[in-house]
């Protein structure tokens, strides 16, 4: 969900992890990314410089680019383009970290041309823009405000079944705070809020642009001598689609509310381990069509273990909403395990390995049931590998494997595809 203090994992899955790459193979709930993004603006270096810049180059070959199957459907659909294709991205960015007194302010930048060899009609920017400020008032009340802008492309397996493949670039926009007041020296109270819009520039799918708004109110219990925490977080999130979703039959409004109440914890086990963990229950309430709403258990688990300082484990398993920018649904439940291990080389080389399966259940769709189709589901299968070296302090190359599989009980969804990527960086 939105802006957990315990993330549900999300922060350290797939989606956070190679959204800079526009892969997100394996994906969560677009507000759980975003309270993942935020914890780590909490974290700062404070060792860091204030100023930091880059500037990358690199090359990707995707074997499948819009996720199409291996059938005469997606024959028709794929028409004059080309199903693999290498991608040139370049980029540059900038991040600030700069302390004022008790305050903070961030700052975090960036913008990557995308150049598709063979389906240059994808060509585009990715633009991502950041801004928080970390503020404290007196002994008691601390907090953030925050705002956000991202531009992408579209990830293509959110294409419904029949959907040709279309550049369809969207812009993202996020703002909000955060406040906690201290009641004792371990228990805090907060009040969090933020809007968030996303909007679609392809006319043919702009009925799933969106907006949201979400209230939270969380109270935390902090250990004396630690990061460990317990918390209890209850929140509301309404989802409003601008557009009427129409066709043949009817037009729909898959606008609907969610509420969820939640307990998240941190656990430092030890000085080498430690686990996250949340679990709440969630009921959603649409407009229209009550009986495509949903209740259930949502919850999460995370154990990391620090081997040693080269090598570190990292294995999760979460159940989730997600708010997808798809036709097939209003909302996805996913249910999530992953496995992610990190070996380091003489401090200059790092070797990384993931593999991680997700279980998608496509939920809320009127139109899926007045048209009598069984709704969408698909169960992902993902794998990674990927090394680092650092030459100089400045300068660092990436290469990295991707495969992922897609089986689904709509045939047009079933699909695999490999990337193969390489870049450089240069930072400064």
């Amino acid at each position: 969900m939105q802006r957990k203090t315990v993330s549900k994992l999300s922060g350290y899955g797939l989606a956070l992890l190679l959204a800079s790459m526009n892969f997100a193979p394996v994906c969560l709930a677009e507000a759980q990314r975003f309270n993942a993004q935020k914890s780590s603006v909490r974290a700062t270096d404070t060792q860091a410089p204030w100023l930091q810049s880059s500037v990358d180059l690199g090359l990707d070959y995707d074997s499948n680019i819009f996720r199409l199957a291996n059938n005469d459907v997606a024959d028709t659909l794929l028409g004059k383009h080309k199903r693999n294709d290498i991608v040139l991205h370049y980029g540059a960015g900038v991040s600030i970290n700069r302390p004022i007194s008790q305050q903070r302010v961030l700052l975090d930048l960036s913008a990557v041309r995308r150049l598709y060899g063979r389906n240059g009609f994808l060509d585009h920017n990715d633009i991502d823009a950041r801004a928080a400020w970390q503020w404290v008032f007196g002994k008691r009340w601390h907090g953030d405000v925050h705002a956000l802008q991202r531009q992408y492309l579209a990830r293509f397996e959110d294409f419904d079944a029949f959907e040709a493949p279309a550049r369809d670039v969207l812009t993202t926009n996020e703002a909000g705070f955060q406040a906690l007041r201290t009641l004792s020296p371990r228990l805090e109270l907060g009040f969090d809020y933020s809007h968030r819009s996303t909007r679609h520039d392809d006319v043919d799918r702009d009925t799933l642009d969106r907006d949201s708004n979400l209230f939270g109110l969380e109270l935390f219990r902090r250990a004396a001598e630690s990061k460990s925490y317990l918390s209890l977080r209850a929140q509301v999130r309404k989802v409003t689609r601008p557009k009427l979703k129409s066709s043949a039959i009817t037009r729909v409004d898959n606008s609907y509310t969610e509420y969820e109440l939640s307990t998240n914890a941190r656990w430092d086990w030890t000085e080498r381990s430690r686990i996250d963990a949340s679990v709440g229950y969630a009921t959603v309430r649409h407009d229209e069509f009550a009986e495509h709403n949903f209740s259930g258990a949502l919850w999460s688990l995370r154990y990391l273990y620090k081997f040693s300082p080269q090598l570190d484990i990292d294995a999760s398993a979460w159940r989730d909403i997600d708010a997808r920018s798809s036709t097939s649904a209003s909302f996805m439940l996913a249910q999530t395990m992953m496995l992610r291990s990190t070996w380091r080389y003489r401090d200059k080389t790092a070797f990384s390995g993931t593999l991680a399966r997700e279980d998608r259940s496509f939920e809320g769709d009127p139109l899926s049931a007045s048209a009598s189709l069984p709704a969408r589901e698909d169960i992902i299968k993902y794998a990674e590998i990927s090394a680092s070296y650092a030459q100089r302090s400045f300068l660092s190359y990436n290469t990295a494997l991707r495969l992922q599989q897609s089986d689904s009980n709509r045939a047009e969804r079933n699909y695999r595809y490999y990337v193969i990527s390489a870049s450089a960086a240069l930072n400064f």
